[in-house]
């Protein structure tokens, strides 16, 4: 298997399907590790709708994402923190590492290559100081769609919303249209 250590992910634009399915999906969970039950509903929503993944390669969900991702013959791209003692370093297995960043701005990259957030919180309630809602918040404020997996097990899915994706994209390319442009587009 080929493996890559890239300085920096290739974002490549993508126009926006209402019929297309997610095959790629960016994980961020726990480090205390994912329940039983976020496990099994993991395996599930991957077997069906996954066949690429992307993860911090920290302690606890993260490597629980991995092993689930590797049964599945999922191709994996790793992106580390440079925060010592939260990183499993033998986790090598994948088929692109990205250089050691910052925690929230490895994170935001994770959420900026793909389309699709799954996340395994430890609770019930949204914290405040934790680097997984800290991921969740950005994927919703950027226009991803989010799928939280609860600790029982229960989903909660938050569609994409295109209009943001649309707004973000010409704001990349430099186009000056305005909203009412991207809600006609999107109609």
């Amino acid at each position: 298997m080929s493996r890559l250590l890239v300085d920096s992910p290739l974002l490549i634009p993508w126009v926006f399907d209402m019929n297309k399915t997610y095959d790629s999906v960016a994980f961020t969970g726990t480090r205390e590790g994912a329940t039983l039950e976020q496990l099994r509903t993991l395996r599930k929503i991957l077997t069906k709708h996954v066949r690429h993944g992307r993860h911090g390669r920290c302690y606890g969900a993260d490597i629980d994402f991995h092993v689930i991702a590797r049964s599945l013959k999922m191709r994996i791209a790793i992106h580390p923190s440079n925060v010592a003692n939260t990183q499993v370093e033998t986790v090598v297995d994948a088929r692109v590492v990205h250089l050691p960043l910052p925690p929230i701005e490895r994170d935001h990259i994770m959420v900026n290559c793909e389309r699709w957030l799954i996340a395994c919180p430890k609770g019930f309630v949204e914290e405040q100081f934790s680097g997984t809602w800290a991921t969740v918040r950005y994927a919703l404020k950027v226009g991803r769609r989010v799928t939280i997996i609860w600790p029982d097990g229960r989903v909660k899915d938050h569609p994409e919303n295109p209009i943001i994706n649309l707004q973000r994209l010409k704001s990349a390319w430099g186009i000056n249209a305005g909203l009412s442009d991207v809600k006609e587009s999107v109609s």
